[in-house]
Order: structure tokens, then sequence, then C-alpha cells
């Protein structure tokens, strides 16, 4: 699901720049695009900006000079990991780390959220509401009020697009794999968008609560960094399900890789992990010093 953090553009872009052929290029303007996708919930005074800003930029301090090591060492393990030969158990583990890289990211930013929520007006609040409700709209109209097999076949399209990404076109072997998975993935759309609500609702809730004390932070650091806890039961349920789902999916799709797709994987996550390991900054350096 797809959530305002406030500080989430720069979270987001951290962990979705993975895949992203130009990682160098958003990572260097993730303060920039963090303020852009914050103002497009709500409208920022210039002084506002600025915080945002600088928190975004210390918080890519941090980022930078403690996280990226770890992901590019995480890529390259993966890039040899994901090879005919794998199975499932290896496969969750490096689920388990992705949803760990989150959640430390989620703890460190709420410090963050909390120091500049404090300047929210109620008007501001209140926008932020209209927002969320205008997003929660169209993900109705995108993957609840339309028929279920449209809802497959654009979920089967993204995955395969994805794993493509990766592997070069699937073989003979392996585009089965990906239709069956279709077929039997759970279907959370309304369970998703009463999570998003349940969510979205405590967290303006928490920031309408003014007062600077412990409490507050925890919560944030709750909303952030273990937002899993606002989903429905239906919602776990399904999620779980969908995961081993696709855990299997990629074991098929890994032992029936030909060596030409097994040396695309080693050589993207290679080149990923060397775009990393290129914008680590040692501590009190930022990512420009880093070159």
């Amino acid at each position: 699901m797809r959530r305002l953090h406030i500080l989430v553009p720069l979270i987001g872009i951290a962990l979705l720049c993975a895949g992203c052929s130009t990682i160098r290029l958003s990572y260097g303007q993730a303060e920039r695009m963090g303020v852009w996708y914050a103002e497009s919930y709500v409208s920022l005074d210039r002084q506002q900006s600025r915080l945002l800003g600088q928190q975004l930029v210390d918080f890519k301090q941090w980022h930078c000079s403690t996280q990226l090591a770890g992901y590019a060492a995480w890529l390259r393990e993966v890039g040899e990991e994901f090879q005919p030969g794998v199975n499932a158990e290896r496969i969750a583990m490096r689920f388990a780390d992705l949803q760990q890289f989150a959640r430390v990211m989620g703890d460190h930013a709420a410090p963050r959220l909390e120091a500049i929520s404090h300047s929210l007006s109620e008007a501001q609040l209140a926008e932020l509401q209209r927002s969320f409700d205008k997003g929660n709209r169209k993900y109705r109209d995108r993957w609840i009020d339309v028929p279920e097999p449209t809802v497959r076949a654009e979920r089967a399209k993204r995955l395969q697009a994805r794993i493509e990404w990766w592997i070069g076109p699937l073989g003979k072997r392996q585009r089965p794999l990906v239709e069956a998975w279709s077929r039997e993935l759970r279907m959370t759309g309304p369970d998703t968008l009463a999570s998003r609500t349940r969510w979205q609702s405590e967290l303006v809730r928490t920031l309408q609560y003014r007062s600077r004390d412990t409490q507050r932070v925890a919560q944030l650091r709750s909303l952030l960094a273990e937002p899993d806890r606002y989903w429905t039961p239906g919602l776990l349920e399904q999620v779980e399900a969908n995961r081993n789902l696709t855990i299997d999916l990629l074991v098929g799709v890994a032992n029936a890789m030909d060596e030409a797709q097994s040396k695309r994987v080693r050589a993207r996550a290679a080149a990923l992990a060397a775009d990393l390991d290129a914008l680590v900054c040692p501590s009190g350096r930022t990512v420009a010093d880093a070159g």
C-alpha cells in the first residue's frame, strides 16, 4: 500500500531505487522530490518547506552513511543466490530482510516527522485528510470497482515486468508459472482499502495531538515502522498467503532459468550494488560530498 508519511518520499526512493536504472540521479534529488511529494498532499508555506527539506537532508545523511552499504551487500548476495537450486527458505529470508530495512527507516524517520508536524495547522491536517480520501477513491476505482479478471491480469503484468527486468524475457517453462500465480492470488482490494483508511485516520489523529512527549513519538514510530499493526485481520491473512505464493513462484522461475538469465541476474545485482557503493558517505559527509 502507498501511504503518506511526510518523510516517506525519501524512504520510498531509497527502497524503490533498487530497481531503478537512474538510482544515483534519484537519490541525489531525494530532498527535492520529497518536498514535492509531500506538497502533493499538503500545501506547505516557505518555512515548512525549508524545515522539511532540512529534515530530508539529515535523514539522507544518516541513510547514506549507515544503510546503503548493507543494501549493496544484500544485492550481491541476492544475485548469487537467485539461481537454479534456490529454495523457498532462502527467498523468504530475503523478503524478511526487505521488511527489516523498511522498519529501520521508519523507526529513524519518526522523530523527524514529530519535529516538523507541530507546524501543521488544523487546516493543513484537514487538507491531508482530503488528499487521503481522494487517493482512496482512486484506489477503489482502480482495484476494487473493476472485474476480478482485470485485476488479476494487471497484477500478473506488473509482476512479470519486474521479473523480466532482472532475468530477461520469461521462457516457456516460466510463463505458465506467472499465469498460475495470477489465478491463485488472493484479492486484497477491500481489506487493503480498509487498512489504508485505518492507518491514515490514526496518523491524522496522532498529528492532531500537539503535546511533545514520548507517547506521541512512539505512536509515530509504530505508524511508520510497523504499519501492518493497522491492517485488518483479513489483509494480514491475504498478504501472508500471497507472500508464500510469490515465494513459490520465484523458486520456480529461478529453477527454470537458463544460463543467460542467470548471468543477467548476477550482472543486474552487481551493477545496482556498485551504484549504491558509490553513494555511501562516511558519517558527517553528504551524498554530494561522496561524489
